[in-house]
């Protein structure tokens, strides 16, 4: 018989999601002592495995509320963050944690500026300090999103069961498919008005509150994707959790042929 139901298809991601999640949470909390950037992955590789898993739980939340759109907009934020672990893990030694740092402290720099033309400055002038030095002693930022992608395809494309490289399974691959395509989810496009608006037979389009089209296959599978290949990055770099875990969820919730 057919495939699956959209319907049906939320049911398995949803059981896959939550089963993803679940092996992480033995390996969590983890109590980690950093000096330097160079000794800086025991925190961040862990850290950024912690806020995608709860991403993805607020995105099977969603499942019951029919919140598609929504859902996808944390798609987008899930893959920015499963792309940067796949980066940083592979070769997560002072130079690129030292690239993510100088990001992170140019962009709190520039939040700042802006907020002060607004008479609301967030950093004091010890914090605001410090942040332009570490800017200004760090040789460069991190690469875009997009060479991210294709850096981690390029290491991990040979040792990772499921990353098909050049093919929208892998990072370079979401990218354009989950991160890119879905931007016009994100923002307040033409095409994101789709989501609340029908068009009408007397030719007239009616404006409601987001109601999912029942034969749609939302977002929420490939999220469990974008995370499972995050979470076998984390077998090879973190040591947890094991590669056959997540290959035993996978099989256990994917979709067959009725």
């Amino acid at each position: 018989m057919g495939l699956p139901t959209a319907r049906e298809s939320d049911v398995i991601a949803e059981l896959r999601g939550r089963a993803l999640v679940d092996l992480v949470r033995p390996c969590l909390p983890v109590d980690i002592e950093v000096d330097r950037p160079a000794n800086a992955w025991p925190l961040v590789g862990p850290g950024l495995i912690a806020r995608q898993a709860g991403t993805l739980e607020a995105i099977l939340t969603l499942i019951p509320l029919d919140r598609e759109a929504d859902a996808t907009v944390l798609v987008r934020s899930l893959y920015e963050h499963a792309v940067t672990f796949a980066w940083l893990a592979a070769d997560p030694g002072e130079e690129r944690l030292s690239r993510w740092v100088r990001s992170d402290r140019r962009q709190r720099l520039e939040i700042d500026d802006d907020s002060r033309q607004v008479g609301a400055p967030l950093l004091v002038p010890e914090a605001r300090e410090q942040y332009e030095q570490t800017v200004e002693s760090l040789p460069s930022d991190m690469p875009n999103r997009r060479q991210r992608a294709e850096v981690a395809d390029a290491h991990w494309g040979e040792t990772i069961s499921g990353l098909e490289t050049g093919t929208p399974m892998s990072f370079r691959g979401l990218y354009a498919t989950a991160y890119r395509h879905h931007s016009s989810i994100a923002h307040p496009s033409d095409l994101g008005l789709n989501r609340v608006a029908v068009d009408l037979e007397d030719g007239r389009t009616r404006v409601q509150l987001e109601k999912r089209d029942p034969e749609a296959r939302g977002p929420f599978g490939l999220a469990t994707v974008i995370f499972g290949l995050a979470l076998l990055v984390a077998a090879e770099s973190l040591g947890w959790p094991t590669r056959a875990s997540i290959e035993a969820v996978f099989d256990r919730y994917q979709e067959r042929q009725q």
